[in-house]
């Protein structure tokens, strides 16, 4: 990037960029390993972030034009997930009126020596909010999702298509009967001799922070409760500052 710019430059609809292994995602599900190898720009036009740089000419560009396709989307599917449940077709619609969804372009480099024992290119994980919107590449050291009997598969790679998950505030709006997904991004074969370098293009889909997160009526109506409510804005918290813990 053409720019560098500390802490006092950091302002809502800004550009942050993670370095290697500056996040381990396993974790949030209280897995300690080495950071993840990746890098990644992400943007939130209500999160904080670094100035645009000026090259490459377009990306902030690029990036808002990409974001409000992704809303729209959005909204799409989650009207088909309120006809699935029987709720009224714009239920969640408040809840989104100030969301936190966060585009994210990630960098998976070459790994020319040998991850550290643990290290992944993603560790384990779950999404942290409603859902994401995931358009990602076929290549060596791909998505792996996490089956209920605890085996890994490798998530197919569709041209033209897009992986969607359900994250942890919806699994937990739906009293854990939809379920928010295990998954990771392995590693490359270690005798693979082609290019390993893998790009992906997660959307997350979040509601606003004042969101209070807590079990709809059509699933409280069928058992009690497993989590107490929450504010999205105090889930999101915890599991940000376990993933970029440095402990």
């Amino acid at each position: 990037m053409e720019e560098e710019t500390g802490p006092g430059n950091l302002a809502k609809g800004g550009v942050a960029f993670s370095p290697i292994a500056d996040e381990a995602l396993s974790a949030t599900l209280g897995i300690k390993t080495p950071g993840d190898y990746k890098e990644s720009l992400n943007f939130g036009p209500r999160l904080p972030g670094d100035v645009w740089p000026t090259v490459p000419h377009g990306l902030q560009a690029a990036f808002s034009a990409y974001f409000a396709e992704m809303e729209t989307l959005a909204k799409h599917l989650r009207r088909a997930f309120c006809q699935a449940i029987g709720l009224a077709p714009d239920y969640f619609e408040p809840a989104f009126d100030d969301h936190l969804s966060a585009l994210r372009v990630i960098n998976y480099p070459e790994q020319q020596e040998s991850p550290l024992p643990g290290q992944l290119r993603a560790g384990v994980h779950t999404d942290y909010g409603f859902m994401t919107i995931l358009r990602s590449e076929a290549s060596p050291g791909g998505l792996q999702v996490r089956r209920r009997d605890g085996e890994w598969l490798d998530a197919p790679n569709v041209e033209g298509a897009y992986v969607v998950n359900i994250a942890d505030a919806f699994m937990r709006w739906t009293n854990d009967e939809w379920l928010s997904t295990p998954h990771r991004v392995a590693n490359p074969p270690g005798n693979f001799k082609g290019t390993t370098r893998r790009q992906s293009i997660p959307f997350f889909v979040n509601p606003s922070k004042e969101t209070l997160i807590e079990c709809l009526p059509p699933f409280a109506a069928k058992a009690p409760a497993k989590y107490a409510p929450i504010t999205y804005g105090d889930y999101i918290a915890l599991k940000t500052s376990q993933a970029f813990s440095k402990s």
